[in-house]
């Protein structure tokens, strides 16, 4: 009887023993990476409340005749790794990292080929023995890098003026064995900021991919900023009316995506290259108006000339040019569009005076007041577009600038003068003419009274 007892105590106190000793767990495999990429491997285990104190060592076994074990990195032993590692160790290149007391993560910097395969992650007993439920093993195969990206020969640097449109493109082809997914974005590399900013790319599953909260998303949703696949491997980026915070590198980066065999996806490889320096000017358009006519006074009845004359920052070239002109109580009076048609007004002022408008020379518009009124008088003033034209043929408005508004004052006439009592006021002028006329009365009847009282 005691000695079943004792068994039963010893079989108790080896199952009290056991209830702790933690299953290792590795992704399943095998796990496909590309040469020259980053690897990340977490190795679990369970019973997480009683694991703080153990220990984690991960080993390479190569599959040969007979199979070479390769010590890489553990918890406990900094001089763990064997000898052909021990430099990748060194350099971090081969590193271990807890993120938690029951897990490790293996990481390795720059997949070899000499790491193809058997990745072990072991949890030593606590006498330092092994024991098969310590042990977990996944399989690693290292493919070569096929992934290539395509663009200039030499960093382009390229000047645009503020609201042009820029173009680029980049070709990108992998002649891979395995199912990849590749993605492709543009990023612009802000040299004040010194970070990657992404502009707009396609994802692993070929759809379009933008920032919501990013500085290109909302000229996304105008279509101003987009992207265009063409065939199997171009990539081409537009950017409609560029602005100034547009300046800086933009580069063309290419993502390979792979689904490892527990599902998740894994982001095996990335290049980028240079593609253009891009520098974004901004279009200085001052607008100044005058007012000239010959001589240099004039008067009600005139022909009145104001001129509006532009000067840009940036040569005329290949841009057009409006006006808009608006006089007293802000009313838009006449316009040209870019291609000098008249596009508004009904060719008169408030009071009915004539208009005309004209171009007389390249930077220089006039508006023309036939036989100026009274009513003319006021503030005038024109407001200048640039127009200019994109890489598909579309026009478009660059830059706008109003200029300081212009007081238009005409000087009397003669006839104005003679007239002045009509001006001042019905009444005086009234009282005066009575006055005149009553004075010019009496002093005829005293005269002929004289005359009466000489010849009596």
């Amino acid at each position: 009887m005691a000695g079943l007892v004792a068994a039963a105590l010893l079989v108790m106190s080896a199952g009290a023993a056991l209830a702790w000793v933690p299953g290792v767990r590795l992704p399943r495999g095998p796990l496909f990476r590309v040469e020259g990429s980053q690897l990340s491997v977490f190795c679990n285990v369970s019973a997480l409340d009683e694991t703080g104190g153990l220990d984690f060592e991960w080993t390479l076994i190569r599959r040969s005749e007979p199979p070479v074990r390769l010590r890489l990195v553990s918890t406990r032993d900094p001089a763990f790794a064997h000898a052909s590692q021990r430099h990748r160790v060194l350099s971090t290149e081969v590193a271990i990292r807890r993120p938690a007391p029951g897990s490790v993560q293996l990481l390795i910097g720059k997949v070899r080929k000499s790491d193809e395969g058997d990745l072990e992650c072991s949890v030593p007993a606590a006498d330092g023995r092994y024991r098969g439920e310590y042990t977990a093993l996944v399989q690693l195969k290292v493919v070569p890098d096929t992934l290539q990206l395509t663009g200039p020969d030499a960093v382009e640097t390229l000047t645009l003026h503020q609201g042009q449109s820029l173009a680029l493109h980049c070709a990108v082809a992998s002649s891979s064995p395995l199912h990849l997914h590749v993605a492709v974005s543009f990023v612009l590399q802000e040299a004040a900021a010194g970070r990657g900013q992404p502009v707009v790319g396609l994802d692993r599953d070929l759809a379009l991919d933008v920032d919501t909260g990013g500085p290109f998303w909302l000229r996304f949703t105008r279509g101003e900023v987009g992207l265009q696949k063409f065939g199997a491997s171009s990539y081409h980026l537009y950017v409609q009316h560029v602005e100034l915070q547009d300046t800086g590198r933009y580069q063309c980066v290419a993502a390979q995506w792979l689904q490892d065999p527990d599902g998740s996806w894994q982001k095996i490889l990335e290049k980028s290259i240079p593609l253009v320096e891009l520098s974004v000017q901004p279009n200085e358009l001052s607008v100044l108006a005058e007012v000239s006519v010959a001589p240099a006074m004039f008067y009600r009845g005139d022909t009145v000339a104001l001129l509006c004359n532009a000067s840009l920052g940036a040569p005329l070239e290949d841009r057009q040019m409006s006006v808009g002109w608006w006089g007293p109580g802000q009313r838009l009076l006449a316009s040209l569009d870019r291609r000098g048609v008249r596009a508004a007004g009904d060719g008169r002022t408030a009071a009915g005076t004539e208009l005309s408008v004209d171009r007389p020379g390249e930077m220089c518009f006039r508006l023309r007041l036939h036989g100026a009124r009274r009513q003319d008088q006021g503030l005038y003033r024109c407001q200048l577009a640039l127009w200019a034209r994109s890489q598909d043929g579309h026009w478009y408005q660059a830059a706008a600038a109003s200029s300081s508004p212009t007081t238009l004052f005409l000087y009397l006439t003669l006839s104005d003068t003679l007239t002045l009592p009509a001006v001042v006021g019905a009444v005086t002028s009234l009282s005066v003419s009575i006055a005149i006329v009553a004075g010019v009365t009496c002093c005829f009847l005293r005269r002929l009274r004289k005359r009466r009282d000489v010849q009596s």
